[in-house]
């Protein structure tokens, strides 16, 4: 017998890490400048030497500080990220410091696609992008809103592409 709920959370170490890297970017900038201080001490005055070994370990605090707080925020958002899919409708809940929770039936869904770009596909992941037709007063108009799911590892992406356009197929 079909199970007639799916809940996808976690979504692997893949989407964790790539939730966490998209927040280290300027972490990374910060690395890039402290290793440019380093290569060039040697360039600056003697008499100015403290100042950059100063600015060196600054930057390392500085640096290991924020990465463990990106680290911290990554995890939170990573918990708080669930895909539900049951028998009248699926549900994104996601969020960090103001969690949402998006539920759509079935019959609202018009399709259904899984994008893998370059970087995505040498990170194994996928983003699936939801498109839902709108509707008013029980009306449905032409309106269309699409719901990305990024960083979706390959195979849960494909899961629950599988599931929505088959249970938004019977819906129709």
């Amino acid at each position: 017998m079909e199970q007639l709920v799916k809940i996808y959370s976690p979504l692997g170490n893949k989407t964790f890490a790539l939730l966490v890297a998209k927040r280290a970017m300027p972490i990374i900038f910060l690395l890039i400048i402290l290793i440019l201080i380093f290569a060039f001490k040697n360039a600056v005055p003697s008499q100015f030497i403290g100042i950059v070994h100063s600015i060196i370990l600054t930057g390392i605090l500085v640096i290991t500080i924020f990465l463990c707080l990106i680290i911290l925020a990554g995890k939170l958002e990573y918990s708080h990220y669930a895909i539900t899919i049951d028998e009248d409708s699926f549900k994104v809940r996601r969020g960090l410091v103001s969690e949402e929770e998006i539920a759509v039936p079935y019959r609202r869904i018009k399709e259904v696609v899984v994008k893998r770009g370059a970087t995505e596909q040498i990170w194994g992941v996928s983003t699936i992008m939801i498109t839902i037709l709108g509707e008013e007063e029980g009306l449905a108009f032409s309106k269309e809103t699409v719901i990305t799911l990024p960083f979706i590892e390959k195979t849960i992406a494909s899961e629950i592409q599988n599931l929505i356009s088959e249970r938004a197929g019977r819906a129709q």
